[in-house]
C-alpha cells in the first residue's frame, strides 16, 4: 500500500519501476481496476498516472483496446536511438562549458560504480539505474527546453526506458563500464565535434542491438 500523499506521482513511479524491471513489457495492457487494486487506492490517482504516462509516450490508449506500455518495431527503436545520439551530442556538445569540477566529480563516482560492478563487489542489478543516472546526469546541464522535449520522445526517452532491461543480455558489465568510462573522458576533454560524433556512434551501435526487441521481430527471450 502506498502513502496518501501526492497519489498520482507515486503509481507514475509504481509503474515505470515495473516496466524498467521488465515486469510490465511493451504492448501489455495496463487496467486501472487492476493497479488500484494492487495499490489499494482509488482509479482516480490511477488515471492521473496513466495520462502522464501517455504524454511521456510510455503509454498509449486505443479505442476497443484500452491502455497499454507503447510497443515500437526495430526501425522505430534504431531511428529513435539514431535521433537520440544527434540530439544528446549536439546537446552535450553545446553545454561542455557548463560543466563543473562536481559535476564530472559526480559522473566518475557513477562510473566508479559500474566498475565495482564489473569487478563483481557490487549488485549487477544496479547498472542499469546506473546508467539512466549518468544519462541524466549529463543531461540536466542542458538549458534548452525544446532540446530536452525532444530529446524526451526519443532513445533517452521512451525506447531506453522501455528497453533498458535488456541492457544486461547485450553488453556484460565490464563493456558497459568501459564504455561510460570513455564518454567520460571525451566529455572532460570538451572537444565539440568529437563529443558530437562519439554520442552518435554511441547510440547508433546500442541502437542497431536494441533493435532485435522490435515488436516485430523479438520471440521474447533473451539470448544466453
Amino acid at each position: 500500500m502506498i502513502q496518501k500523499s501526492t497519489y498520482a506521482e507515486q503509481v507514475v513511479a509504481y509503474l515505470k519501476d515495473k516496466i524498467l524491471n521488465g515486469d510490465m513489457k511493451p504492448g501489455q495492457r495496463i487496467k486501472e481496476s487492476l493497479v488500484a487494486a494492487e495499490l489499494e487506492i482509488s482509479r482516480a490517482p490511477v488515471r492521473e498516472a496513466l495520462l502522464q504516462l501517455m504524454r511521456e509516450g510510455i503509454v498509449v490508449s486505443r479505442p476497443q483496446v484500452g491502455k497499454s506500455v507503447v510497443s515500437l518495431t526495430a526501425k522505430q527503436i534504431l531511428d529513435s536511438y539514431v535521433l537520440g545520439g544527434v540530439l544528446e551530442g549536439f546537446a552535450l556538445a553545446q553545454t561542455t562549458h557548463l560543466f563543473t569540477d562536481a559535476d564530472y566529480a559526480h559522473l566518475a563516482g557513477i562510473v566508479a560504480k559500474m566498475g565495482e560492478i564489473a569487478a563483481g563487489s557490487r549488485d549487477v542489478s544496479e547498472m542499469t539505474r546506473l546508467d539512466h543516472e549518468f544519462h541524466n546526469s549529463m543531461f540536466a546541464k542542458v538549458d534548452s527546453e525544446l532540446l530536452v522535449e525532444f530529446s524526451l520522445r526519443s532513445s533517452r526517452g521512451v525506447t531506453h526506458f522501455l528497453l533498458s532491461h535488456h541492457l544486461k543480455a547485450l553488453y556484460p558489465p565490464e563493456a558497459i563500464y568501459q564504455r561510460h568510462k570513455a564518454l567520460l573522458d571525451v566529455l572532460k576533454a570538451g572537444d565539440g565535434l568529437t563529443i558530437e560524433r562519439y554520442m552518435r556512434d554511441h547510440y547508433r551501435e546500442t541502437g542497431e542491438l536494441m533493435a532485435r526487441y522490435g515488436s516485430d521481430v523479438f520471440t521474447g527471450e533473451d539470448a544466453d
